[in-house]
């Protein structure tokens, strides 16, 4: 799985392979910039700036579920801890009887001789 860094048009780079397979990608020397990708001239936007502005770019291009398919799995969802707890309250409640017909319940102690 490679993972793929989105870039502006100016950017030194596109993607970056972390796959191991195939060539890496190569910065491109643009004048006027530093190693690192800072301007000499420009100044840049704060990191968390441009964070919080990538992270809405990205999140517009989320397909978020409609209303009818969050429904669907919670309704599914709840159905199944129901589910699940009737079957475990119903094996713990075999066992207590299992365990009160061999005499292991502890309810009664062996008689001392």
């Amino acid at each position: 799985m490679a993972i793929v860094r989105t870039t502006t048009k100016d950017s030194t780079t596109s993607t970056t392979n972390t796959t191991g397979k195939g060539p890496r990608p190569t910065a491109v020397a643009r004048p006027g910039v530093r190693p690192g990708g800072r301007s000499a001239t420009a100044t840049q936007t704060p990191d968390s700036k441009r964070f919080l502005e990538e992270t809405i770019v990205e999140l517009k291009r989320v397909k978020w579920p409609s209303r009818d398919e969050v429904s669907a799995g919670t309704i599914v969802t709840i159905l199944l801890l129901v589910f699940f707890a009737l079957y475990i309250f119903g094996l713990d409640y075999a066992a207590l009887k299992l365990f009160n017909v061999l005499g292991l319940d502890g309810q009664n102690p062996p008689p001392t001789i």
